[in-house]
């Protein structure tokens, strides 16, 4: 069992994407499987221009808030390399920057489910 240090900081973590998936207006999953740093790095700066939040996650930390927010029907997504991309004042930013960021990748990304104003929509091939 996980000492009380480790169970603290997992609690904060959980704490930390409750409020960034209930304050979001809208936000995307992305794996990013096959993405290398350079094309990472290029998704980061297009994502901090458009004001969105773009981070790793862990998908059991993040199911967890998940289901805390009322979005359980994000568990089935929420497995292999997961990033997180949301936007406190635009519905669509993350969406559009995480499709519209030209990179180079050693394998075609995946958007996951994206949500707008708490309402999912489904996955789709990114163009990316």
């Amino acid at each position: 069992m996980p000492n009380a240090r480790v169970l603290s900081e997992k609690q904060a973590t959980v704490n930390e994407l409750v409020k960034k998936l209930r304050d979001a207006q809208g936000g995307v999953f992305v794996d990013y499987t096959g993405t290398t740093v350079a094309a990472d790095t290029e998704m980061r700066r297009a994502m901090r221009a458009a004001g969105v939040e773009y981070s790793v996650v862990k998908n059991t930390l993040t199911r967890i808030a998940a289901d805390q927010v009322g979005y359980s029907e994000l568990d089935p997504v929420l497995h292999g390399a997961t990033s997180l991309a949301v936007s406190h004042s635009d519905p669509v930013a993350a969406a559009k920057s995480s499709a519209s960021t030209p990179t180079k990748r050693r394998a075609p990304s995946r958007s996951r489910p994206a949500s707008s104003t708490g309402k999912s929509f489904p996955p789709r091939k990114s163009a990316l």
